[in-house]
């Protein structure tokens, strides 16, 4: 059961983070932030560096992890 629910969380949160790189990606196409280009485009580096070491940690199949099998969270324990 608690692997479900950390599992989730972490679905959640990456599907969070590609929220927010959508968004970012709009922005760059906005004329109201062309004088923020190269921040927005370091932005969507990072976020996009998250994902794939979310996707790299928790052995997620698919871009950015649209299914967990293979979850290390399985592995870890609850410290007594």
């Amino acid at each position: 059961m608690p692997e479900t629910f950390r599992r989730g969380k972490i679905e959640d949160f990456i599907r969070r983070l590609q929220v927010r790189k959508d968004i970012l990606k709009k922005q760059l196409e906005q004329q109201e932030f062309q004088d923020q280009q190269q921040y927005i485009k370091g932005q969507i580096y990072a976020v996009d560096t998250i994902l794939q070491e979310l996707e790299a940690e928790f052995r997620t199949s698919g871009p950015y992890g649209r299914t967990m099998r293979g979850c290390r969270m399985r592995e870890m324990k609850a410290d007594p």
